[in-house]
Parts: structure tokens; C-alpha cells; sequence
């Protein structure tokens, strides 16, 4: 995932950006952030953080990449 943020106003912003990941609840599935290293992660919830300060008219891009690894005899449910 990639996010491009500009900040078009006359003044310098702060800004908090927050996403998550997929959190396992099983010793048998595992979830790896790749990219995105840089965001403040809460292991527990899967929320990544990105604290950015961003200039009158100057842009920055975020990214990250994850990926599951689980056993062929699981089946993996999405959002249950």
C-alpha cells in the first residue's frame, strides 16, 4: 500500500496518519510487515502510526507491505 500525502495549505501541518494490518491469534499463521518499518506499530492491535510535519505545499509519500505465511491446512476467514 502506498499513500501520497500533500499538504496544499499556506502553513506547515502536523499529521498523524493511522492503518492496520492483520493481527494472528495462531502460532501457526504469521504475519510479516515488510515495508513501512518506519511507522510506530501496536503489535497487539495491528495499527501502524506515522507521526509526519509537513511544510506549506511539500508532499511525502508512506508505504508498507505485508505478508501471511500459514500451514496449507488452514483455511484463512478474512474480517471473522
Amino acid at each position: 500500500y502506498r499513500f501520497e500525502l500533500r499538504n496544499n495549505k499556506r502553513n506547515d501541518i502536523k499529521l498523524v496518519v493511522y492503518d492496520q494490518v492483520p493481527v494472528s491469534y495462531s502460532d501457526e499463521v504469521k504475519v510479516e510487515i515488510g515495508e513501512g518499518e518506519a511507522a510506530l506499530m501496536d503489535e497487539t492491535r495491528g495499527v501502524l502510526r506515522w507521526e509526519l510535519d509537513l511544510d506549506s505545499g511539500s508532499s511525502e509519500d508512506i508505504f508498507f507491505d505485508y505478508s501471511i505465511a500459514y500451514p496449507p491446512h488452514i483455511q484463512l476467514n478474512a474480517g471473522l
